[in-house]
């Protein structure tokens, strides 16, 4: 999967951002091919660390650093038309919701046709949603750069020049003849499909722990079979706002029990059940596979994925893990909690059933015995 890393990345300041990114293609990789680089970047403004102002109760969303963010883009790409514009009043990322998706991925589409490249600037809290969520849905173009900061423009130091040095890479990376959704930050071009925030204190904030799994869009993804179907379904029309399903992470922990989870996943499309490890969890009389049962049956699909950041899903690893996938769990691979969701939500709102989701995202069929009847 591509991953660009930033030449000169230990310098201080912004300056450095402004070379050329190093590619690092792994094998397995599928691109696009070149096309014209875009020529206009439409920047989306959406509130975030990086235009944050202090506030007597803390740093808040606000507007007041908008210059200082369109001098920084015009400087790292002279030449290109940028228009930057806010959709809605600036927002910490934290406030957003599916929602804030439907009407995010609709900016998105409408602003990057016609060679235009677009850039969102959000909070990284829920910065490794929207990238996947981008990384399906979004139809633009050129290349789609969502980029933020740990630390905001206004406040000074090095924290201010590691927001400065994100914004070029971003700008750059835009002028570039891409295509798919990405995350800028920290001196890296990651895939926005399985990237994940990593930490709070340092730059580089944002890691891709399963390079095979990742994908950036429809014509550059990781060599995982699962990337692969995944990528053959993006850009579809959504036949449904993305906002009309239900998918919540569940987090297991000791004590855990099967009616706290049938409780979350009612009237769901999926479940994201974040396990220990490998994919296991406490079953012995707790009523967990009864539940995952119920709600497989009921057409909710859950999937399974790994708390550890290093960590990845196999079922087939442990009988605790082949219990889950008896009773009808999807084993999550290598896919964050972030992206799994994101799938489950993308897939039934491009018109997918239940049935469908989980051939896509690798659940082998069931059998009598795997699912108890109601």
């Amino acid at each position: 999967m591509t991953v660009f890393e930033q030449p000169g990345s230990a310098a201080p300041g912004h300056q450095a951002a402004c070379d050329q990114p190093a590619r690092d293609r792994t094998a397995g990789e599928q691109t696009a091919g070149d096309q014209p680089a875009p020529d206009r970047i439409e920047v989306l403004y959406l509130g975030g660390t990086l235009g944050m102002a202090k506030s007597p109760r803390g740093w808040r969303a606000s507007a007041d650093g908008i210059d200082t963010i369109e001098s920084l883009l015009r400087e790292a790409a002279p030449g290109a038309t940028i228009q930057l514009r806010s959709p809605w009043p600036p927002r910490d990322s934290a406030q957003f919701t599916p929602w804030t998706w439907d009407d995010l991925v609709a900016e998105v589409n409408a602003a990057g046709q016609e060679r235009a490249a677009v850039m969102v600037l959000q909070g990284t809290d829920t910065m490794a949603y929207t990238a996947s969520l981008l990384a399906l849905a979004a139809t633009a173009s050129g290349p789609v750069v969502v980029t933020g900061a740990q630390a905001s423009l206004a406040g000074g130091g090095r924290g201010a020049d590691d927001a400065a040095r994100n914004l070029t890479l971003a700008a750059r990376f835009g002028r570039e003849s891409a295509r798919g959704a990405w995350v800028a930050f920290g001196d890296r071009i990651l895939p926005g499909f399985g990237v994940t925030k990593t930490t709070t204190l340092a730059p580089d904030g944002f890691q891709v722990p399963a390079p095979e799994f990742a994908l950036a869009g429809k014509h550059d993804h990781g060599a995982a079979p699962l990337a692969g179907r995944l990528a053959a379904l993006a850009g579809r029309p959504l036949r449904h706002r993305l906002s009309a399903f239900r998918v919540p992470l569940v987090a297991i922990y000791p004590g855990f029990g099967g009616r706290e989870l049938a409780r979350a996943g009612a009237a769901c499309a999926g479940v994201v059940l974040e396990a220990y490890g490998a994919g296991t969890a406490p079953l012995d009389g707790t009523g967990v596979e009864r539940a995952i049962r119920r709600l497989t049956v009921r057409g909710t699909v859950v999937v399974v994925t790994s708390r550890c950041q290093g960590g990845r899903v196999d079922l087939g690893r442990y009988a605790t893990g082949r219990r889950l996938a008896d009773a009808g769990a999807i084993d999550g691979q290598g896919l964050t909690s972030e992206a799994a969701g994101i799938a489950i939500r993308y897939l039934a709102a491009i018109g997918l059933d239940a049935a469908e989701i989980r051939s896509t995202l690798g659940a082998s069929a069931l059998t009598a015995n795997h699912i108890e009847k109601e």
